[in-house]
Parts: structure tokens; C-alpha cells; sequence
């Protein structure tokens, strides 16, 4: 029985345990249970306050995918919730910044929380600059997932630049008022110097002020009430008056009656402190009852502590007399003007004349009055007009400058005057402001230098008659003489000369002959050339060709000379007559090979130009001077130098040559050096076609 009872006793306390484990467990359960609940209600709670944050607030798995993010945080990216749930965090990362965020992660997820800046990409592209604060969910290395807070601090950059940038401009003005402070320290302690030294130098003045006032050119009063308080010994000079006699007079009965009312009212209303001008004249009564003109110049000073009327008096007849003798020279000089031959102008700035002399009415046929406020342009020939307009461009760019031209003006009847004038630009003299332009009418002197030059044509022209007859007498002799000689032979019954005698006589009677035809065709050329009827037969021409033909028959002609031909692989027709232009080239190399020595190159080139193409021939002969390259295309001009050897011809080849090269349209120049060669060139336009 004891040992039921002592069973018994284990076994309620056993119950006993056990219904106190039941309760406890009980207890837990709904523990749990509540902590279930607070724990639904805490996540609940956090999950409104994580939607609500002002900061963005986002989860994101083990993989980087997002699982979470608030409205804060859409907005600062400018996504929807649905465009980031699920895609990973590198949508919003700039690629430079990828390898730095992944490190950022990669960090964060060992369990080392991670904050600071960074850039993140909006969803429109542009960036964000967000404080980032990111940390592990779960224990490090479980790859639970991240979760992390972004705030946008776009603002705060900006106020942070504008506050470094109001900074930077503060330190700026700190630095720059700090040197202006240096700046006006030395100015200061400058300015002490220089009041030390002006205080000195007041009291050295002062001891030298009495002996300038006395000894001033200009009389030096002090007036008080009317009454002349101080005066200088120049008193003594221009009044008659001893100092001590003026000393307590008025000052009213040293001024002219007439002018005694102005003088005195302009006293009375500067020393009351009005405006009035400091400057006039007047005229004195002299101790001897004379008077002198004057000029005064008054200003209010304190005299023994009251205003007063410091009044510095200057003796103004010398100058009087010198106005009055300008005046007279004035008028004198205008008399010149307006009856001179020439005609003067002022002009402003738009051409518009200010003022014209009467002699524009003797020249242009209208009256200066009228001259006034025109345009002096429109009375110059249409076509004249641009280039006065030019030369008042020019004249009109500095002051000083000198523009002289030559126009024709309309003149009142409707015929034409050339006119010369002189235009010097005066704008910036005060007393002229303005283009000064003289003219004068030259037609008659101009029409007498058109007779002399008519003259001196016709002396030339004549003299070139003389020179041309003497040199075709003496082409035309010496074939002549060759013709008859050998065809007197030829006919002597008494002689019999052999076959090939006959045939060599007769070969240079034709050579003759054809030297003439020669001659006569380059006189017909010349005439028609200088009459305009030359007739051309222009047709798309091959250079080439004619160049090949040309040297061809010309290493024949001069077998003392190398004679070669430089052609471009591709070279256009020119628009030309092959005849003529045959002629010219001929007409050049017979010339360089005249003038350049035995065993020397004569070089023919083409290249193409422009619009054209130039053809050059240049020689290693004696060169031409510089005085002589200007005529040398002149009719029947050979150079007259020791250089030039005397060479047989009319003189007329490379005249010839300038005229059918003109006629096509073409130019011809010729470059040279004396000892060094020449080059003659000339252009030809490509055909059209």
C-alpha cells in the first residue's frame, strides 16, 4: 500500500508536469499565434510606411531581381512598379557604371553594408544622382537578397554647385576686395606721402602765392560789398591806378556806364550762389577817363570768413584788334573763294555738299545754292560714277587723306565737261568738318592734249611709214636682186652652165619667191590685223597636231637646234583656226631660233589652264632687257642693245603673232632675263563643245 501511495504521488506529480507543459505550451501557442499576427500587422505597417517614404525603398532576390520597390523610388527613376518588378537592378545602372555597382553588391551581400553616391540611369536615359544605403537580407553568403534606401539628391547637387560656385565668387571678391584693400592701403599710405609733401608744398605756395598774384599779366581783385578789397600792382598797367587808390572804392565806378547794369547784377547773383557764367567782357574806365577792353573771369571765394568775388581782369585789346583783322581776313579770303577760278566744295560724310562756291555755277551750270544738299555724284557721267564713288571710299577712310581723280560732269546745257578735282579729307577739323573738294573744268585742255596726242600719232605713224618702207625696200631687194642676178644668168646664150647649176640657180629663185610671198602675206596680215577684217576660220582644233607639224618642219628649218616638245598625256581641243595658229607658233620658234646660239634647246610645252590652255616656247638664247620686254610685240621692233646681234627681218613675226592670239580671244606675253633666255607664251580658250 505504501508503495501504491508513493506510485500514486509520482504519478500526480507527473500529471501535474505534464498539465503544467500543457499550459505553457498552451501560452506558446497563442504567442505565436499573436506574434503571427503583430508580426502580419508590423509587415503590413512597414510595407505602407516603405510605400509612403519620401526616400525610395526596394528589395531585390538573391539574383538582383527586384521584389519590392515604393512609389519614391519609381518616381525618381520614372518607372512603373510593373517595369522594375522582376527585371534586374542593371536596368537602372549606367554601363560606365556597372563594374562599380556590381562590386557595391557583391560587398553588401558578404555582409558589409554599403552607402554613399552614385549615378543611377532614368528611365528616359538621363541620370540621377542618388545616397544610396544598401545591406543583406539574411545571413551573409545565404544569398537571401538585398534591400536598400536611394534618395534623390539632384537638389542638393545643384544648392552644393551653386553654394561651391557662390563660394568659389566669394573667395574671388574676398581676394579681389583684399587686393583692392592692399591696393587702397598703398594708395593710402601714398596719398599720406603725398599730403605730407602737398602741405609742404601749400606753405612753400603760400610764401610764393603774393609774388605770383603781383607779378600776374592779368589784374587780380578781391571784391566784398561792392567794394574792391585787394588789388595787384597790375592795376597800376591797365587802370592808371595805384594800388592803395582803388583799395575801398566800388567797383561799380571802374566799369563803363553802358555796361554797369550786367556787370553789377551778375556780381550780385554770384555771390548769392547762383549760376552765372564765371567768363565775359567789358570795358574798364581808365584813371585818365580812357577806356580799355577787358575780359573778366569771377568766382566766389571766402575772403576773412564772408564770400567774396575773386575777379582776375585780362586787357583783351590786342586781341580785339586780332579778331577784327581776322574778320577782315576772312572776308577777304572769302572774296578769293567765291571768285577763284577753281571751284571748292565741302562735302560730308554721305557726299551731300555742305557748301559749294560760286565758281560751280561757271563749271556745272548751276548755282552753289543749288549745289547745297546734293549729291555732287549725280552731276558725274553714269559711267564715271563708280569710280568717284571709289575715290570719295577712299579719301573718306582717314583723315588727311589725299584723293585726286579725273570725271566727266553734265554740264546745264546738257553736254558733257571733264572736270579734274582734288579731295582732302578735313572731317576732323572742327573748323571745316568735311571732304574738301576743288575742281576745275579741263575740257579745253583736254581736248588740246587729244590734238597733240593725235599729232604725235600721226609723227609716229608716219615715221613707222619711213620704217616700214625702208625695211620691206630692203627685204624686197635682196630676194629681187637674187632673181634677177640668177635669171640674167640663166638667159646669157653665151654661158652654158651645167644641170645641177641650173637646178641650185633655179631652187633659189623660187626660195626668193617664196621669201616674197612670205613678206607680202605678213604685210596683208598686219593690214588686215590693224583694219579688224582679218577673217578667221575657227573650228574645234587638235594642238597637238599642229605642234607636232610645226617642230616637224622647224628642226628641218634650224638643224643647228634641239627642238623639243613636252605634250600632256590628255590635251582638249581649242576652239581655233589651225591655219593661223600655225602661223603663230612658226612665227615664235623662228624667232627663238634667231636669237638663241648654235647647240642651244628651243622648248615647246602645253599644260591647261583655267578655262584654256597655254602653250610656252622658251629658248636659251641672249634674253631680252627689262627696258625692251614692254615693246616687243611692237610693229617692226627689233631690240636695239649691244645683246641682240643684227639679225635680217620686217620686225613684224611676233606682231603678228600678238594679233591672230588677241583675235582668238587669247592673250600672248613674253617673260625674259637678260643672258638667261626667254619664254613667250600665249593662251587659247577650250572649245565649247
Amino acid at each position: 500500500m505504501a508503495g501504491q501511495g508513493k506510485i500514486k504521488e509520482e504519478l500526480l506529480s507527473e500529471l501535474a508536469q505534464l498539465r503544467r507543459q500543457i499550459t505553457r505550451l498552451q501560452h506558446a501557442e497563442t504567442e505565436r499565434r499573436q506574434v503571427k499576427i503583430a508580426l502580419r500587422e508590423s509587415e503590413d505597417k512597414y510595407e505602407s510606411i516603405a510605400r509612403a517614404a519620401i526616400e525610395g525603398i526596394y528589395h531585390a532576390d538573391g539574383e538582383g531581381r527586384f521584389v519590392f520597390v515604393n512609389d519614391a523610388c519609381t518616381r525618381i527613376l520614372g518607372y512603373d512598379r510593373d517595369e522594375l518588378l522582376g527585371k534586374h537592378y542593371s536596368i537602372i545602372i549606367p554601363e560606365a557604371g556597372i563594374p562599380m555597382a556590381t562590386e557595391i553588391t557583391r560587398a553588401a551581400a558578404q555582409g558589409d553594408p554599403q552607402k554613399g553616391e552614385f549615378i543611377l540611369k532614368h528611365k528616359q536615359g538621363h541620370g540621377v544622382p542618388v545616397h544610396f544605403s544598401m545591406v543583406a537580407l539574411g545571413s551573409p553568403g545565404e544569398r537571401a537578397g538585398l534591400t536598400g534606401i536611394i534618395q534623390d539628391i539632384t537638389e542638393r547637387k545643384r544648392a552644393e554647385e551653386a553654394l561651391q560656385k557662390a563660394r568659389d565668387e566669394l573667395e574671388m571678391r574676398v581676394a579681389e576686395r583684399t587686393m583692392e584693400l592692399e591696393l587702397a592701403n598703398e594708395e593710402l599710405r601714398a596719398e599720406m606721402v603725398e599730403r605730407e609733401d602737398a602741405e609742404r608744398a601749400l606753405r612753400e605756395s603760400e610764401e610764393k602765392y603774393r609774388n605770383v598774384v603781383e607779378r600776374a599779366n592779368d589784374m587780380v581783385a578781391i571784391v566784398q560789398d561792392n567794394l574792391i578789397k585787394f588789388v595787384n600792382q597790375r592795376v597800376v598797367d591797365m587802370a592808371g591806378y595805384a594800388p592803395e587808390e582803388v583799395i575801398c572804392t566800388a567797383l561799380s565806378q571802374h566799369i563803363a556806364p553802358e555796361e554797369r547794369p550786367v556787370v553789377m547784377e551778375r556780381y550780385a547773383r554770384r555771390v548769392a550762389g547762383e549760376d552765372v557764367p564765371p567768363r565775359y567782357e567789358t570795358t574798364l574806365f581808365r584813371k585818365d577817363g580812357t577806356t580799355v577792353d577787358v575780359e573778366i573771369n569771377a568766382g566766389v571765394i571766402m575772403y576773412e570768413g564772408r564770400p567774396a568775388d575773386l575777379v582776375i581782369v585780362r586787357d583783351i585789346t590786342e586781341r580785339k584788334k586780332a579778331e577784327k583783322a581776322l574778320r577782315e581776313s576772312e572776308e577777304r579770303f572769302r572774296a578769293l573763294i567765291e571768285n577763284a577760278f577753281e571751284g571748292i566744295a565741302i562735302l560730308n560724310a554721305d557726299g551731300i555738299a555742305v557748301y559749294a562756291s560760286p565758281a560751280i555755277e561757271r563749271i556745272a551750270g548751276i548755282p552753289s545754292e543749288e549745289a547745297v544738299g546734293k549729291r555732287l555724284i549725280e552731276l558725274v557721267h553714269p559711267d564715271d560714277r563708280a569710280r568717284f564713288q571709289e575715290n570719295f571710299t577712299l579719301a573718306m577712310r582717314e583723315p588727311g587723306a589725299l584723293v585726286t581723280g579725273t570725271y566727266r560732269a553734265l554740264y546745264a546745257n546738257g553736254r558733257w565737261h571733264v572736270v579734274e578735282t582734288t579731295a582732302r579729307n578735313l572731317i576732323d577739323d572742327p573748323k571745316i568738318g568735311g571732304l574738301v573738294l576743288n575742281f576745275r573744268d579741263i575740257t579745253e585742255r583736254r581736248e588740246a592734249e587729244e590734238k597733240a596726242k593725235e599729232a604725235e600719232m600721226l609723227k609716229e605713224m608716219c615715221q613707222l611709214r619711213g620704217d616700214l618702207l625702208a625695211n620691206v625696200s630692203h627685204e624686197l631687194r635682196t630676194p629681187l636682186t637674187t632673181i634677177k642676178g640668177y635669171a640674167t644668168a640663166l638667159m646669157d646664150d653665151e654661158i652654158r652652165f651645167e644641170r645641177d647649176v641650173v637646178k641650185r640657180r633655179l631652187e633659189s629663185i623660187v626660195e626668193a619667191c617664196d621669201g616674197l610671198s612670205e613678206l607680202v602675206g605678213n604685210l596683208l596680215d598686219v593690214s588686215r590685223l590693224e583694219a579688224g577684217m582679218l577673217w578667221l576660220n575657227r573650228v574645234p582644233t587638235d594642238l597637238s597636231k599642229i605642234l607636232r607639224e610645226a617642230i616637224s618642219q622647224a628642226r628641218i628649218r634650224a638643224l643647228d637646234h634641239r627642238i623639243v616638245l613636252r605634250l600632256p598625256e590628255e590635251l582638249p581641243a581649242v576652239n581655233a583656226d589651225p591655219k593661223r595658229i600655225r602661223q603663230v607658233v612658226d612665227n615664235i620658234i623662228d624667232n627663238a631660233v634667231k636669237y638663241s646660239g648654235e647647240g642651244t634647246e628651243v622648248t615647246v610645252s602645253v599644260r591647261r589652264e583655267g578655262k584654256g590652255v597655254v602653250v610656252s616656247i622658251a629658248d636659251q638664247g641672249i634674253g631680252i632687257s627689262a627696258q625692251e620686254l614692254p615693246k616687243i610685240f611692237d610693229r617692226m621692233y627689233r631690240a636695239k642693245t649691244s645683246l641682240a646681234p643684227k639679225k635680217e627681218g620686217t620686225g613684224l613675226g611676233l606682231t603678228i603673232a600678238r594679233g591672230l592670239v588677241e583675235a582668238h580671244g587669247g592673250r600672248i606675253w613674253m617673260e625674259s632675263e637678260e643672258w638667261k633666255g626667254s619664254t613667250c607664251s600665249f593662251n587659247l580658250p577650250i572649245d565649247a563643245e
